[in-house]
């Protein structure tokens, strides 16, 4: 189905087949369950059809409300998130239909013979008089129970408002932990591990010549050095010679060679400092912060953003219009915009699908039948399939 839709398999996607699996079982050992109570209470013969009968709402019911929850997740920003939403829910109405095409026919083609009970097996342990009463309990008292669950719910929500994500590494692992022990010894004996990356894109449709490029690189990369927190800058200033002038200047400076220049451009190429395409010449400039400690990442790169900004706006002087853009990126911040992003996904995924437990009532509803019905019968296991 994945490759029908044409996508590609990924960390989100691989969760389908197990959840699939998990949910389809479930409301197999269900309908299962219900067919052996058939059996033993009225005998082989038409209990496949009285299991589908009995069996057929609560299932539904409850697969329904599982796909309501999935589908809640359309509200996602992310379309990986949108993807699995709707593939999760083809495949489990897919499933759930074949298990009910299939299952009927299995047990009536090959029938369970009916378990003979002795006159004192209807109570046989402890916990299987604690499940009759939890059973009836529930289904006496189940619109109390579903206004107590839903205003606890509702009180809940309170903590929402202090939820927040976080990819700090010491919050990840036990303050003993070896991985920690690590990377205290790196910061303090090399330097900061966590890299945040500036990327400077220049329009080449413009003809800015590349020494004023490497100005403007150098420029960044000085500013960048001198921001607190930040504990090395990498980038193509790091191997030039020392520049003279301005930022946007296009004059040629003293002891730098267009062959200097050539040689650097080849060996920034080589060590990814820099990348060339038709329309754009990118610069690279990485910076290093502590990944110990309570750091923010997302203000580190708003800070950054604050620091960088005036000295482009100052270069747009010199340059024509719009031809240099900025891009602040990098794997921590990524993955701290990506944890933002899914904590808010599941807040609004939340408020879609919180309409469904009115489904509850119905199967509610069938659970009261069936026990009221196997009073006199003896203990019959009743209930609603697992979501």
């Amino acid at each position: 189905l994945i490759a029908w839709c044409g996508a590609n398999m990924n960390a989100i996607l691989i969760v389908v087949p197990p959840l699939t699996l998990v949910l389809t079982v479930s409301a197999g050992v269900h309908l299962v369950n219900y067919y052996h109570d058939e059996v033993r209470l009225h005998g082989q013969v038409g209990a496949a059809g009285r299991d589908v009968r009995i069996g057929t709402l609560p299932c539904m019911v409850a697969t329904a409300t599982t796909v309501v929850g999935l589908l809640s997740l359309l509200a996602s920003d992310s379309p990986a998130i949108v993807l699995f939403a709707l593939l999760s829910s083809i495949c489990i109405l897919a499933t759930i239909s074949l298990l009910f095409m299939i299952l009927p026919g299995a047990m009536e083609i090959w029938p369970v013979p009916a378990r003979s009970e002795g006159p004192g097996e209807r109570v046989v342990s402890l916990s299987g008089r604690l499940a009759e009463r939890m059973t009836r309990l529930v289904c006496t008292y189940k619109r109390s129970l579903l206004v107590g669950c839903l205003s606890v719910m509702v009180i809940g929500l309170y903590g929402l408002a202090t939820l927040k994500t976080s990819v700090n590494v010491r919050a990840m692992f036990p303050e003993k932990s070896q991985i920690l022990r690590n990377y205290h010894w790196l910061e303090e004996n090399i330097g900061p591990t966590v890299p945040i990356e500036v990327v400077l894109q220049i329009n080449r449709d413009e003809q800015i010549e590349p020494l004023a490029q490497l100005r403007l690189v150098r420029d960044v990369h000085n500013c960048i050095a001198g921001m607190d927190g930040v504990g090395g800058v990498f980038s193509a200033a790091t191997f030039s010679p020392e520049l003279t002038g301005s930022s946007g200047e296009f004059a040629e400076d003293n002891g730098f060679s267009i062959w200097d220049l050539s040689m650097l451009r080849n060996q920034m190429v080589e060590m990814s400092r820099m990348r060339e395409t038709r329309h754009a010449r990118f610069w690279r400039i990485t910076a290093r912060v502590p990944a110990l400690g309570n750091v923010d990442y997302g203000e580190v790169l708003d800070r950054l953003a604050n620091h960088v900004d005036p000295i482009l706006d100052q270069a747009s002087t010199h340059f024509p219009a719009r031809s240099v853009s900025v891009v602040y990126t990098g794997p921590m911040p990524v993955t701290y915009a990506a944890q933002q992003t899914l904590l808010g996904d599941l807040i609004k995924s939340f408020a879609t699908a919180a309409p469904s437990p009115r489904a509850g009532r119905w199967t509610g509803g069938s659970c009261a039948r069936r026990v009221g019905s196997s009073a006199s019968t003896g203990w019959r296991r009743a209930g609603r399939p697992a979501r």
